[in-house]
């Protein structure tokens, strides 16, 4: 009789641990949302090469979407607070706060802001020489969006019209020891 209780016995824990683990992925998978949206502009249309950053308040993890067409989505993002920054140029960014719900799936669009027309600001780097494409960028400091990019003109100088008291002029240069590319950023000499 004992013989006979031991594949069942058998059957019924292999059944309980297939539950246990299918209870254990629907807790993780439960802690999770979907986000989407668009970027664009004041007048609703799609920016291009942009990009949106998720921050979440309290772990201070980012999760970064590309939108090459305007449009971005994260599959898979923690469920909590987040600061929302959108990016592309020649905008100024836009900020939101959201909460993101277990199993959410949200559609958050962002509008960015207009550039600003400021008197032009032109600047004679010296730090240029292992730029990797001799360019400088305009850096709104807050968020760390690039907002503008300038070649140098015939003299050398460099002219940015989309300014903040607060901004960085940055270069782009290559990580020697990382192969990839990072910008190296002054503040803006400019003051009130």
């Amino acid at each position: 009789m004992i013989e006979s209780l031991k594949p069942n016995r058998t059957l019924t824990v292999r059944w309980l641990v297939i539950a246990l683990l299918s209870i254990g992925n629907e807790r993780v998978y439960a802690q999770f949302a979907t986000v989407k949206g668009s970027i664009t502009d004041r007048k609703s249309v799609k920016v291009v090469d942009s990009s949106v950053h998720y921050q979440n308040t309290d772990t201070k993890s980012i999760d970064v979407a590309k939108a090459p067409k305007g449009d971005y989505a994260i599959p898979t993002i923690e469920a909590g607070k987040y600061e929302v920054t959108a990016c592309g140029m020649p905008f100024r960014p836009a900020h939101q706060n959201v909460t993101l719900a277990p199993e959410q799936i949200a559609t958050i669009n962002l509008v960015l802001k207009a550039p600003i027309n400021n008197p032009r600001i032109r600047i004679v780097p010296d730090h240029m020489e292992d730029s990797t494409d001799k360019l400088l960028y305009l850096r709104d400091a807050k968020s760390g969006c690039p907002v503008e990019r300038a070649q140098a003109d015939s003299n050398g100088e460099y002219e940015f019209t989309n300014w903040l008291i607060g901004d960085d002029y940055c270069v782009l240069r290559r990580s020697k020891e990382k192969a990839s590319e990072a910008y190296e950023c002054w503040p803006l000499p400019v003051t009130p």
